[in-house]
């Protein structure tokens, strides 16, 4: 028999997302909001290989607050068709760490409820 388990509301909001992104020797590890993960996989909106895309308020207010409004201009961050989500990714606003170990512990500290991880590149 299965049994189905609906989340909370609370299990819902607490929802955040890990990014790790790896390369020449540095690590960037951050959690980041429901919003700011569906922007990530949002599809590729263009013909060309690469176009300035028009970024949600959503994921801009998420910038703001972590004080990462550089990563975009004039809300707008450059994409290429072959890297999009990676592209994405390293623009991501969230609360960086260190390494994983410090984001579960942050994790069970604030009682964030770790969702899905993307596993990217630094270039």
């Amino acid at each position: 028999m299965n049994t189905v388990v609906e989340s909370s509301k609370a299990e819902v909001e607490n929802l955040q997302h890990l990014l790790v992104l790896s390369g020449g020797g540095d690590t960037d590890v951050r959690l980041v909001t429901q919003a700011v993960w569906e922007w990530i996989f949002t599809g590729f909106k263009s013909e060309k290989s690469a176009y300035y895309e028009e970024v949600p308020a959503e994921v801009l207010a998420e910038a703001e607050r972590h004080q990462m409004l550089d990563s975009f201009k004039d809300g707008k961050l450059y994409v290429t068709c072959g890297s999009y989500e990676n592209d994405r990714a390293l623009a991501a606003p969230g609360i960086q760490f260190r390494d994983v170990a410090n984001v579960i512990a942050y994790a069970k500290t604030n009682e964030v409820n770790l969702g899905e991880t993307f596993d990217g590149y630094i270039y």
